[in-house]
């Protein structure tokens, strides 16, 4: 029952980082994050992934493909000791790390960039950025990435690899 009491208490920090986040840089979609919080705080919580350690070859991984969900990425993130917390108060920041999309360049924890192109044409979710892992892969997508024939491409196309 305490884990239960612990991830319910977590959702709502993620969320109360949520809201100061968009509230402090003025800027920001609240609904695709908040909409996202048990789901992803869920995920992260069954994921093998080591803030001190964020490059183990057998970590899980997860792709957000749902780039309005940044500030709920960037806050489980930040609560989990990727970096810290301190990073919110700079949310779209010219000079922040964090962004209004992940940019994996520049975010520890994060996996690669947004699946989605401009075009709204589903990309290879694991081409490039994580091709040929061990460990098990976790997409959260938007409308567009679940939508018709593009979207079912993008989950179809990622059995090969790492362990589904």
């Amino acid at each position: 029952m305490d884990e239960v009491k612990n991830l319910k208490l977590l959702c709502n920090r993620v969320r109360k980082d949520i809201i100061s986040m968009i509230a402090g840089a003025s800027s920001g979609h609240p609904g695709g994050s908040l909409s996202a919080v048990e789901l992803m705080v869920g995920i992260y919580h069954v994921m093998r992934v080591d803030p001190k350690n964020p490059d183990d070859p057998m970590r899980d991984r997860f792709v957000l493909s749902k780039g309005h969900a940044a500030p709920c990425y960037y806050a489980i993130l930040g609560e989990k000791g990727f970096f810290d917390v301190k990073e919110f108060g700079n949310f779209r920041q010219i000079h922040s790390m964090l962004q209004g999309h992940p940019d994996a360049r520049k975010v520890p924890g994060v996996e690669c960039q947004r699946l989605i192109n401009r075009n709204r044409e589903m990309k290879n979710p694991w081409g490039g950025c994580i091709h040929g892992v061990v460990g098990t892969g976790y997409i959260h997508c938007g409308r567009y990435g679940i939508g018709g024939k593009k979207g079912w491409a993008g989950y179809s196309g990622i059995h090969g690899a790492g362990r589904w």
